[in-house]
């Protein structure tokens, strides 16, 4: 909710893109951390209990705007929300298909949405000393106090996400996976630390999205693997 409430913020003029020409939005919420998840999975298959977590919308998810621009390049294509949406679209869909390939080491992937949580990052895109950062900070500020979860609260629940038997462990109540079945694989957390059933909404992408997801983002990796 932070990050798609942060994105609410920016408008279409704040498209950034790195040197390699990746959005920057999407380059820091989904390209940098698949990235590195890839890089260390020769240690985490040496692990007796591996186990990813990845912090962004979890069960959130809609369909990608555009399967023929991910990086939402067209003009008029971009804004900060369709970035977001993307962003944990394409994690959903990447991670599932790397846990299929996992299986064997046993590697679990755990993608949280974490709520209402003020990191501070509602400021973001417009100037920390802005009037209008400023503004956003102090309008937001009690919704914060009111529906959100401080840090601490949330760093509690996300060691748990990362320890719990019940997601693709040996642990009482074991949950399901994104493809409704216990053991390793993709697990979608919610705030109350529940894994979620997207349903029809992740098997239409899996069908139509997620080799496309898949062969683009190695694409992007291919001169750095």
């Amino acid at each position: 909710m932070m990050r798609l409430f942060c994105s609410l913020t920016l408008n279409k003029t704040n498209k950034k893109e790195t040197k390699e020409g990746l959005e920057l939005g999407l380059s820091l919420s989904y390209y940098s951390r698949v990235f590195l998840i890839l890089q260390f999975l020769p240690l985490l298959s040496r692990s007796p209990h591996p186990r990813v977590l990845t912090i962004l919308g979890g069960h959130l998810m809609s369909p990608i705007s555009d399967l023929s621009d991910l990086q939402l390049a067209k003009p008029g294509a971009f804004n900060g929300i369709w970035s977001q949406k993307n962003a944990i679209a394409m994690t959903n869909l990447f991670l599932e298909r790397l846990a299929d390939e996992q299986k064997e080491s046993g590697v679990v992937f755990v993608h949280s949405h974490p709520g209402f949580v003020n990191t501070g990052n509602i400021r973001r895109g417009w100037g920390e000393d802005s009037w209008k950062s400023i503004a956003i900070d102090m309008v937001a500020r009690p919704a914060f106090w009111a529906m959100g979860t401080g840090l601490e609260e949330s760093g509690e629940r996300h060691l748990f996400l990362l320890t719990s038997g019940r997601f693709g462990g040996d642990g009482k109540d074991k949950a399901k996976n994104s493809k409704g079945k216990q053991g390793p694989g993709l697990f979608l957390a919610s705030a109350a630390c529940d894994a979620r059933d997207l349903g029809k909404s992740i098997e239409e992408q899996r069908e139509k999205a997620q080799g496309v997801v898949w062969e683009e983002t190695m694409k992007v990796f291919k001169p750095y693997l």
